[in-house]
């Protein structure tokens, strides 16, 4: 790391490829879920996801940290193909509140 630029997997696909199972599914079905509620959700490999948005009335167990952000917590495959339908809704609840990256050139 001595350039600054962290070594390892670029792209949320080539880090999935690292996973064993039965996280490499899970995370599959993650992605899939949460990138089909909008064509405007991309993904990219960061820390610190759900900023800010909606606190109360949500069926998923949310850990909140500070300063506004949360932790979804599931118990398997099993419990999120189930309860689909509420993460989508879920996810398409924050995206309001998720800071959008800049379009076009300035000028």
């Amino acid at each position: 790391m001595a350039d600054g630029r962290v070594k390892g997997p670029r792209t949320v696909s080539e880090f999935v490829t690292t996973l064993t199972e039965p996280t490499r599914s899970q995370v599959q079905l993650l992605r899939e879920i949460i990138l089909g509620v909008s064509p405007a959700i991309g993904e990219e490999i960061r820390w610190n996801v759900l900023p800010r948005g909606r606190r109360r009335g949500s069926p998923w167990p949310l850990t909140w940290l500070p300063p506004a952000r949360a932790i979804v917590t599931f118990t398997g495959l099993e419990h999120l193909s189930s309860e689909r339908a509420s993460f989508e809704e879920l996810v398409r609840d924050w995206i309001p509140y998720v800071p959008q990256p800049p379009t076009g050139g300035e000028g």
